[in-house]
């Protein structure tokens, strides 16, 4: 507010509009209303182990079908197959699977405490390429599981499972781990289960990177089976484009005291963004009816002196493609 002088000595409040300023997110796909996706795909169909030719200490069958979309990330399956290290000790069976073709099943930890030293994992090591908009992602991946009561090895025994209990997920990059997840229930019959990455730094890339997926179970029900299997079917990794975040701004709201001729700027830094997916970005301040004020660079690069009273809104927007 300012004092104006008026005659005679009175004295008189000019009250001057205020703004408030908050903050929005907005993710804009330019290209399609649904992302598209590069996968690796093991269906796990061609499952074979039998003792006499030891094909179930061989991996070698568990290929990983790659399809790239041009416009996404690429996909590559180093060494072309899912495995586990030291196979003569770590052998797989085959179990009926989701669809009733093969499934593979592998031995349980006995302990119930997770270890990456000694889980024995099934391991997927893959490579993520940037598509053209010079950005990768792992997006995510899923599989089918089970730990049934019963075993059930195609052309094999079958009997009472020591379930395991629980199992693990961990993902390296580039050999360094960057997600792990323990202690997650398995379950009793065939289950998808779900791994989203989306808008998670880690998992975005700029150069070609190596990523490993680690699956492990253990913690048997501890009943009087011999066997302790672990089932799991239908195995996709993806990488999506065209999934754009608008991320989370923070800071604010602001209140300003405009129209008095004195500059009123955000002060630099005081908007941070973090968690945005997209191949370009934009920030955009409107009123609130969403007319459009102004196009900065920045929020910090804004006076909003000349604004007039009212709310402002501040939006960061993710797009792939051009804001048109």
């Amino acid at each position: 507010m300012k004092s104006i002088p008026l005659p005679n000595g009175i004295g008189a409040l000019r009250v001057l509009p205020f703004l408030l300023v908050f903050l929005c997110t907005v993710a804009v796909n330019m290209y399609a209303a649904e992302p598209i996706r590069s996968t690796i795909h093991f269906d796990l169909n061609e499952c074979h182990a039998y003792l006499l030719s030891e094909t179930n200490k061989d991996y070698s069958e568990f290929i990983g079908q790659v399809t790239n979309e041009e416009a996404c990330s690429q996909l590559e399956v180093i060494g072309g197959f899912l495995y586990r290290e030291d196979p003569e000790n770590n052998p797989h069976s085959c179990t009926p699977g989701v669809e009733g073709t093969e499934a593979m099943c592998f031995g349980a930890s006995s302990e119930c405490s997770y270890s990456s030293e000694n889980s024995a994992p099934l391991i997927i090591d893959f490579s993520i390429s940037p598509g053209p908009s010079g950005v990768g992602t792992f997006t995510g991946f899923n599989f089918y599981e089970q730990a049934p009561e019963t075993f059930n090895w195609i052309d094999g025994d079958s009997g009472l499972n020591n379930f395991p209990t629980h199992y693990a997920v961990r993902v390296l990059k580039n050999g360094e781990e960057i997600y792990l997840e323990t202690d997650i229930n398995t379950s009793g019959e065939w289950t998808l289960k779900e791994f989203d990455f989306s808008g998670l730094t880690d998992f975005q890339v700029t150069e070609m990177t190596e990523f490993t997926i680690e699956l492990s179970s253990y913690c048997p029900t501890g009943n009087e089976g011999f066997v302790s299997v672990w089932d799991v079917d239908e195995i996709h990794v993806y990488s999506e484009c065209m999934n754009v975040e608008g991320g989370t701004i923070e800071g604010g709201p602001f209140e300003f005291c405009v129209g008095d001729g004195d500059s009123d700027f955000i002060e630099e830094g005081a908007v941070t963004l973090t968690g945005n997916v997209g191949a370009n970005s934009a920030w955009v301040i409107t009123d609130d009816d969403l007319n459009i004020l102004g196009l900065p660079p920045m929020p910090s690069d804004v006076d909003f002196d000349g604004a007039g009273g009212g709310t402002c809104l501040i939006w960061h927007l993710s797009l792939e493609g051009d804001l048109t």
